[in-house]
């Protein structure tokens, strides 16, 4: 069977096709061409590669970069080539390296588009990568950090009887409940369907496989397909979903907002900032001047009192936002402290546990917000204005769910005078102040900008109606 090479999408081809009548510089076989010093280029597998002049120098070696994808070009998401690079990413510079040459050199039937192919051994090769780089970049949690109900959330802060969980959404209550809470993606069958999750190329198409909980190794967190991250704090849960995450998956999230705003740095602050003290050097310290100045020149007394700062200008701002809820639930069942593991072993933390499921029937509220951000990233912040709260179960649910009896009663009024205190605090007063300015767990704020406040708000998404 003749060799058929590297993928189209993967590493060019090194050389030329075969052709008749090969010159000296090429290869008969493979067609591989011949470079000044270290001689013949040999196609991978060529079976005279071993013998060639250019026997130790690997040609992929030269096309593998350790911050590139592993295939360039991806036909569509959650298509083979997206789950490859979502495992690849994950791995080790030197696992990177080993899995590009499985992908483009040792493993022939690897191709670059899964829905033109159906042979079972092509689909059994694809399997075999997929499952070895979620083995080498993805590390189930150890049962060490693992704790039941509320053992491993601490309490809200002024409140010491009250621990709850958090989680920012897109989704309203009705779809909330429908979903029956939350669940990892893995476990969903129609998501495991609509994402390929099922497909027997995909390692979570495997029970033993989908059902653990996963530390991602390279980004330093929950796995996104077969954890429920949750926060035990209402600000970094207010941070969620993610703008990364939202342009994506939900693109019609984003509405506008047109705001009075301080702190944008104009064209003329990056130049002052850039050229630092000398313009001001030569007029106030004359000491500092070249030597050969003209002598006609007088720099003037230096002032004694600085200039009086100029008024702060504020301007007219398009900001991007965003409609969402946090909602509180009640923590019960398997949690885990993910927290920790991230310190233990990248010596950072975030804010947050891993759980493997959520019931509805644990849910007790939401918050209602749109936030309105800073910049582009996440990181960079946001104002967030609180349209209010809704209770998701009647009173008696509430305090059984919270406990029952005179402590579920009390946890019940603390809740409230919790959601009372977030409501108060970042509603939006009719002359366009206030807002909650959320500057979350890896907050980056845009230089020093600051809203004044909110003219007009344009949402795309709706916080749907509560019925209890």
């Amino acid at each position: 069977m003749a060799h058929q090479g590297p993928p189209p999408i993967g590493p060019p081809p090194i050389g030329s096709p075969p052709s008749f009548g090969a010159s000296p510089s090429t290869c008969p076989e493979c067609g591989g061409v011949r470079v000044p010093i270290r001689g013949i280029q040999h196609r991978p597998n060529c079976s005279k590669i071993a013998r060639g002049t250019s026997a130790n120098a690997d040609p992929y070696d030269a096309h593998f970069r350790e911050s590139a994808p592993l295939y360039v070009n991806v036909p569509k998401k959650f298509c083979y080539e997206w789950w490859a690079n979502h495992f690849y990413q994950e791995c080790t510079p030197q696992d990177k390296k080993k899995f590009y040459k499985t992908a483009y050199k040792d493993t022939g039937t690897i191709k670059p588009n899964f829905d033109s192919l159906s042979p079972s051994k092509d689909q059994v090769a694809w399997l075999e990568l997929l499952e070895a780089m979620l083995k080498a970049g993805f590390v189930e949690y150890p049962d060490t950090y693992k704790g039941v109900d509320d053992t491993l959330i601490p309490s809200i802060k002024e409140y010491p009887h009250l621990k709850l969980g958090f989680r920012g959404e897109l989704r309203q209550p009705s779809q909330v409940k429908l979903h029956n809470g939350c669940t990892p993606k893995a476990k969903v069958i129609s998501l495991r369907r609509d994402m390929n999750m099922s497909a027997s190329w995909h390692p979570f198409s495997i029970p033993d496989l989908r059902n653990k909980v996963y530390y991602r190794k390279g980004n330093g967190d929950n796995c996104l397909y077969t954890t429920v991250s949750i926060a035990y704090d209402f600000d970094t849960a207010s941070k969620f979903p993610l703008l990364s995450d939202l342009r994506s998956d939900a693109p019609d999230a984003f509405g506008t907002a047109t705001v009075e705003a301080t702190g944008i740095e104009s064209s003329v602050a990056k130049l002052r900032a850039a050229l630092g003290d000398t313009i001001t050097r030569q007029h106030f310290n004359p000491g500092w001047r070249a030597t050969d100045a003209k002598p006609g020149y007088n720099p003037g007394n230096q002032p004694v009192n600085a200039p009086a700062p100029k008024a702060v200008k504020s301007v007219i701002r398009l900001l991007p936002l965003v409609r969402m809820n946090v909602y509180l639930f009640r923590v019960r069942g398997n949690v885990w402290n993910t927290q920790k593991y991230q310190t233990d072993q990248h010596n950072a933390s975030f804010p947050e546990r891993a759980m493997d499921t959520i019931p509805w029937g644990d849910f007790l509220a939401r918050v209602r917000i749109d936030r309105i951000h800073y910049g582009d990233d996440s990181n960079d912040g946001h104002l967030g204005i609180v349209a209010g709260y809704d209770l998701l179960h009647s009173y008696g649910e509430l305090c059984r769910l919270l406990g029952g009896g005179i402590a579920g009663q009390n946890a019940y009024v603390q809740m409230l005078e919790f959601l009372k205190k977030i409501r108060n605090q970042g509603k939006l007063n009719a002359d366009g102040t206030g807002g909650i300015d959320f500057r979350t767990a890896g907050s980056k704020p845009v230089g020093e900008l600051k809203i004044l406040k909110v003219i007009r708000m344009e949402p795309r998404t709706d916080w749907g109606v509560v019925i209890t």
